[in-house]
């Protein structure tokens, strides 16, 4: 008969070590790769929206005011505006990092006096907001999530591209807001990336990025569309577009995009340009 086998004490015990160690050391990485996360101040809407799409909305300490969505940062902390954060509120929160805009970079001089851990992010066009996605995923451990976020943006963007190729070849002009100075949205913007998705060309081919035009130039560059973009639904008397009486801008077509969300650019962004696109090219 098989004797069976007999492990030693000291076997079983240096057995139990390993185990425990690789444990540890697991338990360790997890706890090191998430610690930098655990609190976060957003310091622009972009950044929080991107944030909850990366699964970490739970982690917001602090945003700014300007945020709205999604409706869960109603219950966060507001620590000021956009230009003019709360820099001492922010010091109370304690926060494990500080997420800022490359817009927002004069106050990193303060920061780094108060010793504030925070990371610059930049979000002016589509590959600089994947670019940030990506950052936050690496930094909070979201590399996964963060790849299937700019997966499902490049999908929704070739959607918007399949919809509408059917030879439009339009000019468009991107009007932001219903005031005087008109501001329109040049080639090096979020907003403008949308127009070659649906077939059309920016009217405005200028390098600044948010240029304020004169109401006589909208007639000269001569767009096919007229897009308005503006926080508010429009009211009588308000629109810009009233005080025009030139018919050559009455007979283009205008297409009015209402809500915070056309000026954020986040992951959502690209659900709205799907949006659009199916409201123009069917």
């Amino acid at each position: 008969m098989k004797q069976p086998r007999i492990i030693s004490n000291s076997k079983v015990i240096g057995i139990f070590i390993q185990i425990f160690v690789v444990v540890l050391i697991s338990l360790t990485f997890v706890s090191n790769s998430y610690s930098a996360c655990r609190k976060i101040v957003s310091l622009a809407p972009s950044i929080t929206e991107t944030l909850f799409y990366l699964g970490l909305g739970k982690n917001i300490i602090g945003v700014t005011r300007y945020a709205e969505w999604p409706k869960a940062v109603k219950k966060i902390a507001k620590i000021g505006g956009y230009y003019d954060p709360n820099i001492k509120l922010i010091v109370k929160l304690a926060p494990d990092v500080l997420f800022l805009t490359y817009h927002q970079r004069q106050i990193i001089s303060e920061l780094k006096k108060l010793d504030i851990n925070y990371k610059l992010l930049r979000f002016d066009t589509i590959d600089k907001l994947a670019g940030s996605v990506r950052a936050i995923g690496r930094i909070c451990n979201r590399n996964d999530l963060a790849k299937k976020v700019i997966k499902r943006m490049n999908k929704e963007m070739s959607a918007v591209k399949k919809l509408c190729s059917k030879g439009r070849k339009k000019t468009a002009l991107l009007i932001m807001g219903n005031r005087f100075p008109v501001t329109v949205a040049g080639s090096q913007t979020f907003m403008s990336q949308m127009l070659p998705l649906l077939s059309m060309k920016n009217a405005y081919s200028g390098k600044i990025a948010w240029p304020q035009i004169p109401l006589e130039n909208i007639v000269q560059l001569n767009p096919d569309y007229l897009f308005i973009i503006s926080v508010k639904k429009r009211t009588a008397g308000s629109d810009l577009l009233s005080l025009l009486n030139i018919m050559t801008v009455k007979k283009k077509q205008i297409v009015y995009l209402t809500g915070q969300r056309y000026f954020i650019d986040s992951p959502r962004i690209t659900e709205i340009f799907l949006q659009t696109a199916k409201k123009l090219c069917r």
